[in-house]
């Protein structure tokens, strides 16, 4: 990189910000910024493959819970039904959907407020929109056995083409929240094993789908990007 230019990107990103890569190029803070380079590069190429995993995901346990909550409280006489996740319709004896179907105040929350982002792009807000606006880790949620989560044992045990236990699969799925949010807000991810990372996505995306995994896999640009990971 020409020194002025490089210079310059080292001012703006800062001394403290390269600090952690640079220490792990021997104090050299040019190295440090290749380094950065490549860790933004390869954060964006699991991004990408990350994207498949959570839209699939997502849609997968939106279908499932809806099926079962349609199946489990249907509304009388032929009248709209709401969707599984809604937080404020009155359903069957005083409560709402969302609540019948396990959610705690937390999850309403985000539910209200993706259906209000949602608002903001949409003149008639329906259920997909919705779907799109929530987070990967409202997802990740429902899969947890803690409390009075009944999902998993009344909708998605049956969810995913492969059989899975729902603490591994839970942990497998809070494995890519985690590398996810990392990502999100720009932290350095070189020092975590991203080999080990990149099994985890394709295993946790062949149990939701082998064809989601195959098609992660065959797409992914992780593997070439890791293969040129500048010496530290």
């Amino acid at each position: 990189m020409y020194s002025p230019i490089r210079d310059t990107m080292i001012r703006l990103l800062s001394t403290p910000r390269l600090r952690t890569y640079s220490n792990a190029c021997n104090s050299s803070i040019p190295d440090g910024l290749e380094l950065y380079r490549w860790n933004l590069d390869v954060s964006m190429a699991f991004f990408e493959s990350i994207h498949y995993f959570e839209v699939g995901f997502r849609n997968t346990v939106d279908t499932a819970m809806t099926k079962w909550f349609d199946a489990t409280h249907p509304t009388p006489n032929g009248a709209l039904q709401p969707h599984w996740f809604d937080p404020d319709t009155v359903h069957v004896a005083g409560r709402t959907p969302g609540q019948l179907s396990g959610l705690n105040n937390n999850s309403l929350q985000k539910v209200r407020d993706a259906t209000r982002n949602a608002g903001r792009r949409h003149s008639s807000v329906k259920p997909g929109h919705v779907v799109a606006e929530l987070s990967l880790g409202f997802w990740h949620y429902l899969l947890k056995p803690s409390g009075t989560n009944a999902m998993w044992t009344d909708a998605l045990r049956h969810a995913f083409v492969r059989t899975a236990r729902q603490q591994r699969l839970e942990a497998s799925v809070g494995q890519i929240v985690e590398l996810r949010n990392r990502i999100a807000h720009h932290e350095p991810i070189f020092a975590i094993d991203l080999h080990r990372e990149y099994e985890n996505l394709i295993r946790s995306a062949e149990i939701i789908e082998p064809g989601l995994g195959w098609w992660i896999d065959s797409t992914s640009r992780v593997d070439s990007v890791l293969r040129r990971r500048p010496a530290d």
